[in-house]
């Protein structure tokens, strides 16, 4: 296959595009309309894959929660087994690390490969944490930090930098700053059922 050269976008699950666990998932609706804007500006060239990385194990709740979203080009949980595990050591307290090894291997489960140079540069990385290992990989204005945690119903404002990914997929129009629209649900029959869940 030929190698990429459009934005890498990589998402975090918990507090990123949904909240809700372990109950049903709610779809935060601006990181939808991220996600949408996306999936068209493919047809443009200007991404190359969407993924899911996530450190949640609860697959039937990843589900539930991926068919509310457009598709993903593959899907990782904190199960699969190329991940690996950090020393109890700072902030990751053992938790799974999401670094570019993981988007590496994304990209392999879907026939393309890659080495981490290739991609560095081109990886928008979305998390509410704002420690991941991904962050000392990729430029620093690529790792967007949710801001605050999205939970649903909240109305604190939300400061993360949606005009900026916005601007980066070729689209100018402004993300209104509120919470107001939090805890809407997306129609799971309007969404594709390509997204992936490797068990």
């Amino acid at each position: 296959m030929v190698l990429p050269t459009g934005w890498i976008l990589v998402w975090d699950l918990d507090e990123t595009l949904v909240s809700g666990w372990p109950n049903t998932p709610i779809v935060n609706p601006t990181a939808v309309k991220i996600l949408e804007l996306a999936d068209k500006a493919r047809a443009a060239g200007r991404v190359e894959a969407i993924f899911l990385l996530t450190n949640n194990s609860d697959k039937d709740y990843i589900n539930a929660a991926i068919v509310q979203l457009p598709p993903f080009d593959n899907v990782m949980d904190s199960t699969h087994r190329s991940r690996t595990k950090l020393p109890s050591i700072g902030n990751y307290n053992g938790n799974v690390s999401k670094s570019l090894s993981d988007v590496v291997q994304l990209f392999a489960e879907i026939g393309v490969s890659v080495a981490k140079d290739d991609i560095k540069n081109r990886v928008l990385f979305f998390d509410n944490y704002p420690d991941h290992v991904m962050k000392d990989e990729i430029a620093k204005a690529h790792y967007i930090h949710i801001t605050p945690d999205f939970k649903a119903g909240s109305v604190k404002k939300d400061l993360t930098r949606w005009n900026y990914v916005r601007k980066l997929l070729g689209d100018s129009k402004r993300v209104t700053r509120k919470r107001s629209d939090h805890g809407k649900r997306s129609d799971p029959g309007k969404r594709s059922r390509r997204n992936n869940l490797h068990r």
